[in-house]
């Protein structure tokens, strides 16, 4: 329950700055990822061939796509070993030059929406998310399951790719099950190519 408690001022500050449209305009650096991409009719959730490798860790991975330039897409963002969390939070980034953020959609949590993200800093490339489970039961998820979807329009050259990370910045990475265990993350990124 003490984390609990330890998430709730953060939630707090969550939805403060949430509403708050001036944020800082400083880039973060991308850092590219060596994946294979896959086509854009394959951004479904990914088979669970990330394995959580502990009851204490629960894996969050971004899919891997493509997309032309110009084009609408989704993709999705997976979970493993998702079992009983009645809290979470963390930040997504992707190289804003890029991508250019649309919309969060397909929440597979209950009561989660587009509130539970900052989209303030989208412009930068980064998106925080926080949610938690009001009636602290806990939500579970099977393998591989989608938990939402990142919306964007490619605006990159072709041949051009993004990363999608899960990151501690500038939210720090906290998940909590309904034991009240502290768990860890094991983030996978994700990569969109542009063809």
């Amino acid at each position: 329950m003490k984390s609990f408690i330890l998430l709730l001022p953060v939630w707090i500050a969550f939805l403060s700055c949430n509403t708050d449209r001036s944020a800082d305009q400083s880039a973060q650096p991308q850092q590219q990822e060596a994946a294979q991409a896959l086509p854009a009719s394959q951004a479904h959730p990914v088979k669970a061939d990330i394995v959580a490798y502990s009851p204490l860790e629960v894996v969050v991975r971004a899919a891997e796509v493509t997309a032309a330039k110009g084009a609408s897409f989704c993709l999705p963002i997976t979970v493993a070993n998702f079992n009983a969390i009645i809290g979470m939070q963390f930040s997504l980034h992707w190289d804003k030059q890029l991508l250019n953020f649309q919309e969060v959609k397909n929440f597979n949590l209950p009561k989660m929406s587009a509130s539970n993200f900052g989209a303030n800093r989208t412009s930068e490339g980064i998106l925080t998310a926080l949610w938690l489970d009001e009636m602290l039961k806990g939500a579970t998820l099977k393998d591989g399951e989608t938990l939402f979807e990142l919306c964007f329009v490619a605006k990159g050259n072709p041949g051009q790719s993004s990363a999608i990370k899960i990151t501690d910045q500038p939210t720090a990475v906290e998940i909590i099950n309904a034991r009240d265990q502290l768990l860890n993350l094991k983030a996978v990124a994700g990569k969109v190519t542009i063809e």
